[in-house]
């Protein structure tokens, strides 16, 4: 991938293991499916659920396990999604995220919703560290130069009367200098794809979650039983 993924072609990988373009299309339909496999290699297997572990730790391991695959491949984000995960690798990293949710009691249905979540989050987070990468790279500039002169240029820009929750984080310094990306994505993991989704799943079955919903939209109207003001699992 050193020429990136622009330079991959059937008939460049064709020559690289010593075959024919027209050979490849024995195993795959399309340039495509090829980069499809390509990513289902690059991320290779997942860590093995350990269940005495707990559930959070599980899910844990292995949001890192993918990130760090990510980091590893960083193009494989490139790649846009182009229908459900059906490839070996893939499959097998649904697997382990679900074995991890057998303990919740959580429905068949909520397991694959907060996998869900999680996974959407990973590629998120994984997504952003790959872009800012390779912005502070073309500008020649470390994280933390290039966070403190964005924080010196808002600081210009920011006029207090109108935004002062904006002028109170410039003056605490929180811009002064880029935060650690393991430290954002731990706040992420203990903050909400995992312990908040999950336990909120199971204190609330899936029907009383669109109950809940169905009535917010109606006017002067709630499910019996809710609260007026406060979301269900807001307390988790």
């Amino acid at each position: 991938m050193s020429d990136g993924l622009p330079a991959v072609s059937m008939s460049r990988v064709a020559s690289q293991l010593g075959t024919s373009a027209m050979s490849l299309y024995r195993y795959v339909d399309a340039k495509d499916e090829l980069l499809i496999l390509m990513v289902d290699t690059a991320l290779g297997s997942p860590p093995t659920c350990q269940p005495e572990q707990g559930w959070r730790a599980g899910l844990t391991r292995w949001a890192w396990a993918q990130r760090a695959a990510y980091h590893r491949h960083p193009w494989a984000l490139r790649i846009p999604i182009s229908g459900a995960p059906a490839t070996p690798n893939q499959v097998a990293w649904m697997e382990q995220a679900l074995r991890c949710l057998a303990s919740t009691g959580l429905s068949e249905t909520a397991k694959m919703s907060t996998l869900l979540l999680l996974a959407g989050y990973v590629r998120s987070v994984a997504t952003l560290d790959a872009t800012l990468d390779e912005a502070f790279r073309a500008a020649a500039s470390t994280p933390n130069e290039a966070m403190a002169s964005y924080g010196a240029l808002l600081a210009k820009l920011v006029d207090v009367e109108r935004y002062p929750a904006l002028d109170a984080v410039i003056a605490e310094g929180v811009l002064d200098h880029a935060d650690d990306p393991d430290y954002e994505f731990v706040f992420g993991l203990e903050g909400w794809p995992t312990a908040s989704a999950c336990l909120c799943a199971i204190r609330a079955d899936r029907s009383t979650l669109f109950t809940h919903r169905r009535a917010a939209h109606l006017p002067g109207r709630r499910a019996p039983g809710s609260p007026s003001t406060t979301p269900p699992c807001a307390s988790v």
